[in-house]
């Protein structure tokens, strides 16, 4: 079975690669296509039972472990299709973790997510974000254009689509590395920030001093408990890349009004399940256990509908959200060797196979990604 799948492989790559077993011995594959590309190397009994039981999962993790290698010339992209032949059996799995994340304390599941997904050194972030380290996706005008342009597009849009002014007070939620606070801060408008990791924390503390943006702070707390003093209120909140950590859009929606003045804008950005698309068991085992599920775009509109919003703007950014994971894929296997070295291979497989898995899902429609904007109705 699982050399027809590898011969299926070279018929989708239309390139040659050679498969190298425990043993040593070498096996090619579609040398019509000319010389090998790439070498699929085998290490051990169980990287070689991993690849013949055909399973996704078992096949990623014994890449990340090193039970399985990948040398030479790969395209992840058309690697990738490979995947589309693979068993996968875990979709209960998925609905149980969501299940018991909805039922769970919510606050304790995104500390605990948190802390595995943001905690690295704030160096490994920066290998792969753009100047503007911004940890979600740009809007792109054309294919080949940097993503920095694309992501200071998408900082203008949100600023401008919120109606903001100096002087005037914004909340950002799960504020990353900054780039809301300095490039709204910048600009005059008072930014307090909301992050669960001590990493971001220190990063955003240095940030606003080296600045000087003394009208910015940072706050390491949940939003979903953030208070204000004396009940202030914002005149817009951002919730970059965020909403996937809130699947409860009522609750969410009721503390974004919570903390908005009446007329106040909401702007989203996030990545969005499609219908009748199974989730990643690889992604809630290794990137965010129990605390992330895209966005069901639908759900959230319900929600809206039954809140103390209107909504003002709504577009399908998945061909920009494509872009801006390959730019990320990209960065990242160009500092491989650092990372690597630094990190070590498991965590730059990991998140290698993270960007190129969802790069490859945008790109085929089966992860879908939006923007929307709420404006806060008058009492």
């Amino acid at each position: 079975m699982i050399f027809n799948l590898l011969n299926k492989l070279s018929e989708k790559l239309k390139s040659g690669f050679s498969l190298i077993l425990p043993n040593s011995k070498e096996m090619k594959f579609g040398e019509q296509y000319g010389s090998s590309q790439f070498q699929m190397v085998i290490n051990n009994e169980k990287g070689l039972k991993a690849l013949k039981s055909g399973d996704e999962l078992k096949i990623a993790e014994a890449y990340i472990y090193g039970d399985i290698d990948l040398n030479g010339n790969i395209d992840m992209l058309k690697l990738l299709e490979i995947t589309r032949y693979f068993s996968k059996k875990y979709p209960f799995i998925i609905r149980w973790s969501r299940i018991l994340s909805f039922f769970s304390n919510q606050l304790v599941i995104n500390k605990k997510s948190i802390a595995q997904h943001y905690e690295y050194d704030n160096d490994f972030y920066l290998m792969f974000l753009d100047k503007t380290r911004t940890y979600s996706h740009g809007i792109f005008i054309n294919d080949n254009e940097p993503y920095e342009k694309a992501a200071l597009r998408k900082l203008e849009f949100a600023l401008q689509s919120c109606h903001l002014s100096p002087g005037q007070k914004v909340l950002d939620i799960g504020a990353g590395w900054g780039n809301i606070v300095e490039f709204v801060g910048e600009k005059g408008i008072h930014v307090d920030a909301v992050t669960l990791s001590h990493q971001s924390e220190a990063f955003i503390s240095q940030l606003i001093e080296e600045k000087k943006l003394s009208h910015c702070r940072v706050f390491r707390e949940d939003f979903l408990k953030y208070e204000t003093a004396n009940g202030a209120t914002y005149d817009a909140l951002f919730s970059l890349g965020t909403l996937e950590h809130l699947p409860d859009y009522k609750r969410a929606l009721k503390k974004c009004a919570e903390l908005l003045k009446p007329g106040g804008y909401a702007y989203f950005d996030a990545s969005a399940k499609v219908a009748g698309e199974r989730g990643s068991y690889f992604i809630e085992r290794h990137i965010f256990p129990g605390n992330h599920e895209l966005l069901d775009i639908y759900g959230f509109i319900a929600a809206v509908k039954n809140s103390p919003f209107e909504l003002i703007f709504l577009n399908n950014d998945t061909h920009s959200y494509y872009l801006t994971l390959m730019h990320w894929g990209k960065n990242l296997d160009e500092h491989k060797d650092e990372i690597i070295k630094r990190w070590g291979a498991e965590l730059y497989r990991k998140f290698q196979l993270y960007f190129w898995g969802c790069c490859f899902g945008m790109l085929n429609n089966e992860i879908q990604a939006y923007r929307i904007v709420l404006r806060k109705l008058n009492a």
